[in-house]
C-alpha cells in the first residue's frame, strides 16, 4: 500500500535497489559458500523484491472508493 500514493515511486524504488543489492550479494556468496543453497534462497528473496517493485498492490478500500467484503459480517434480521 506505500506505493499508492504521490510519492508511491520512491518506495518501488527503494524495493528494485534493494532487491538488486540482494542479488548481487548473492551472487558474490554463491563460490564462497559449501552451502550453494543459501546463495540460491538469497537471490530468489532478492528478485522476489524486485518484482515487489515492479508490481504495485492494488488500493485498499479507503483509496478506492469501494467498500471490502461485499456484504460480509453485516448482521441479519431473524424472523
Amino acid at each position: 500500500m506505500l506505493a499508492n500514493g504521490p510519492f508511491g515511486w520512491v518506495h518501488s524504488a527503494n524495493l528494485m535497489v534493494s532487491g538488486a543489492l540482494v542479488v548481487a550479494g548473492a551472487a558474490g556468496l554463491y563460490p564462497t559458500l559449501r552451502s550453494r543453497t543459501a546463495a540460491a534462497l538469497l537471490g530468489l528473496y532478492g528478485a522476489g523484491m524486485v518484482g515487489a517493485g515492479i508490481f504495485r498492490a492494488d488500493p485498499g478500500p479507503r483509496l478506492s472508493g469501494r467498500h471490502a467484503g461485499g456484504g460480509a459480517g453485516k448482521q441479519h434480521r431473524s424472523r
